[in-house]
């Protein structure tokens, strides 16, 4: 009989080996497939981010828009009531707003700032009517205001309130003007930082100009005092700077001013207001020029502050060299 057929095997050792369990076969087709499927999975999550950045995008024009009749009406009211506080809170609210481009388009971001322009032009008309100038003035002191925002935070026009007050004691005004601050808060931020930067050189220029043309060698008694209001981060730095600066120029009398308001503006120029009045009423007197001393008790009796110079005696005093003449 023949054998049987090759297929049966009749050895142990003909049993083909196994794999380990660990161990998968490879299978490149079925690779492939899962790194495309990845690949796919990420393009349309790509997709699904930009159209959420679209959307919300969109969406922030049309709440942009919505807003629209809401700050019209706001606007329209403060100004109807001449409230310089909301109109400039309604300024800040849309020039730092997302939706400031929707603002601008529609003309309320200028307005609001013409709003407040006039209502600030009102008031300060009647602040410089309430503070009206002083000729008196020391010939040895300069005084300058070296440091103030623009705005307070209830909208009043404090760098111009403040300039008033200090030229009108025969000072000048370093610290920039109203228009630096709307067109800042109205450019992009590239040009917004370079725009700083230049204004920062400019200040520092028109300090050192002030220090070289007022304390002269020939004129050792002269002093300078520089008046500083509190205020943003940029106040913080500039009264860092004028406090370096004062120490860097030792050798000159220069003095740093701290203000929180203009009040104290107006009470630290009374102080210096009296201790002139009162410098040049005793040269007048014992000069014997009554002429002089007529003068002066007209200006302080016609003072907006006349009741800190009669607080002080100046006036009384002033009368009685003046009747004591006549007798």
């Amino acid at each position: 009989m023949s054998a049987p057929c090759c297929f049966l095997r009749s050895k142990k050792n003909d049993v083909p080996p196994k794999l380990p369990k660990d161990e998968a076969i490879p299978s490149p087709s079925r690779d492939g497939f899962l790194l495309t499927s990845a690949l796919h999975t990420l393009d349309a999550d790509e997709c699904l981010l930009t159209s959420a950045l679209h959307t919300l995008e969109v969406d922030g024009h049309q709440r942009g828009d919505l807003q629209i009749p809401t700050y019209t009406s706001r606007l329209e009211e403060a100004a109807q009531n001449e409230n310089i506080g909301d109109v400039f809170s309604l300024f800040s609210e849309m020039a730092n707003s997302p939706n400031k481009e929707v603002f601008a388009a529609e003309g309320l971001i200028e307005k609001a700032q013409t709003e407040w322009e006039r209502l600030s032009e009102a008031k300060l008309a009647a602040f410089k009517l309430e503070h009206r100038s002083v000729a008196r003035a020391d010939p040895d002191l300069c005084l300058a205001l070296a440091s103030s925002p623009e705005i307070g935070c209830d909208g009043d026009p404090v760098l111009a309130m403040a300039t008033h007050l200090v030229e009108a004691a025969g000072g000048s005004n370093i610290a920039g003007t109203i228009a630096d601050w709307f067109h800042k808060h109205l450019m992009d931020q590239n040009n917004m930082e370079e725009g700083i930067r230049l204004q920062k050189v400019a200040w520092q220029s028109k300090l050192e100009a002030l220090s070289s043309t007022s304390c002269l060698v020939d004129q050792p008694d002269k002093s300078i005092i520089l008046f500083s209001f509190k205020g943003g981060s940029k106040q913080e730095q500039e009264q860092q700077y004028l406090e370096e600066f004062r120490k860097m120029n030792a050798s000159k009398k220069i003095r740093v001013v701290c203000l929180q308001n203009i009040g104290e503006l107006i009470s630290y120029l009374t102080k210096l207001q009296i201790s002139t009045y009162t410098y040049h009423l005793e040269k007048a007197i014992q000069n014997e020029r009554m002429g002089d001393v007529l003068a002066l008790f007209n200006e302080m009796a016609d003072a907006p502050n006349k009741q800190a110079f009669v607080d002080e005696g100046l006036l009384e005093k002033a009368e009685t060299v003046l009747i004591t003449q006549v007798i």
